[in-house]
């Protein structure tokens, strides 16, 4: 949980080998807080996949440098739900939503649920 007057702008929540560091949503192009308090909480589905609910906040992704130097990125990122005991998404976050799959920005007063599919890549592999 953050707000406005947080004495640290930032927290970041370490799971399944990922960082995950939060800021307060802010609007484009200005920059000022959108919001002035935001939450989330996250919940580990696989190796590389995560359910995170919440609002009010931008969360950009990292590897766990105390686990590796891997490199990390978003593979998809989708809004979703539960409907009759199952997940179903809402929709599809592209590049656009995600600033190139580097962050999942939350509304800033709307609760939502996303599942986040990560990947970790070695540093220094070579792109072909």
């Amino acid at each position: 949980m953050l707000h406005s007057n947080s004495p640290r702008p930032t927290q970041t929540v370490s799971l399944g080998g990922y960082l995950f560091e939060a800021t307060l949503s802010r609007t484009w192009p200005a920059r000022a807080l959108a919001t002035e308090d935001g939450a989330m909480i996250i919940a580990q589905s696989g190796s590389d996949e995560f359910y995170i609910g919440g609002s009010g906040l931008t969360i950009l992704f990292f590897r766990d440098p105390d686990l590796d130097a891997k490199l990390c990125g978003v593979a998809s990122l989708e809004e979703v739900d539960r409907v009759s005991g199952k997940w179903t998404t809402i929709r599809h976050l592209n590049g656009d939503q995600s600033n190139q799959g580097r962050q999942l920005s939350m509304a800033p007063h709307e609760v939502h649920i996303y599942r986040v599919s990560l990947y970790a890549v070695d540093s220094n592999s070579k792109q072909q």
